[in-house]
């Protein structure tokens, strides 16, 4: 071996056990710092208090509307009619009822129903005396039948001076289960004696079809 080879490869080996020297010095430097690091790390500490929630964020976006629902079954059509009047008219009639003038209308029933018949009016009836009302739907009395519409007044002290003049009166009459048909609805009356007065009058009548069984 030359001197120049010797020297070199004294150099190369030198050079080779310096690096596997440092490396090692190195590793060992490092699980020293990380052994370190490891024994100055304390126990972990109890969990802090939840802290206060935030405010909510702005509402997002209406969604689509949704499809719309199937149609409900159709209600109960009614029939109504009224008539009004404003003249005085009297009757002394006792034996029998007749017609009120001007009160009747027509209803047109296309199915079985029930028929209101609602009756107002301004009477005067002479003392120790009534009038006397019924409501027809077609040929047959309406429920209750005949009624006495006004009070009696008895001149108990025979001085014939009593508190008595119009007054106004009213009264609901009832016919269930009338079958379809066409049908004039009216007002009679009578009195129980003496002379009897109506004045200002109003009629109104409807029909409810009946509900299906």
């Amino acid at each position: 071996m030359s001197p120049e080879e010797k020297y070199v490869g004294i150099s190369k080996t030198l050079f080779l056990v310096g690096i596997v020297i440092a490396i090692l010095v190195s590793n060992a430097i490092s699980v020293l710092v990380v052994t370190q690091t490891d024994l100055a790390k304390g126990d972990a500490g109890p969990q802090g208090n939840t802290g206060l929630q935030g405010s909510t964020g702005p509402q997002g976006n209406t969604g689509p509307q949704g499809n719309t629902g199937p149609q409900g079954p159709p209600g109960l059509p009614g029939v109504f009619a009224s008539k009004g009047a404003n003249d005085s008219i009297s009757t002394t009639e006792t034996m029998q009822f007749i017609d009120v003038g001007n009160m009747s209308v027509t209803l047109i029933l296309s199915e079985k129903s029930d028929v209101l018949v609602l009756f107002s009016c301004e009477a005067y009836p002479d003392i120790d005396d009534q009038i006397l009302i019924r409501a027809l739907v077609g040929e047959t009395i309406a429920s209750p039948g005949e009624i006495f519409l006004t009070p009696i007044v008895y001149d108990y002290s025979g001085s014939d001076t009593y508190n008595l003049w119009w007054g106004s009166y009213t009264y609901h009459f009832h016919q269930p289960s009338v079958s379809s048909g066409t049908y004039t609805i009216k007002i009679q009356w009578s009195v129980s004696g003496g002379t009897g007065e109506i004045g200002f009058r109003t009629l109104t009548a409807m029909a409810l079809p009946t509900a299906p069984d």
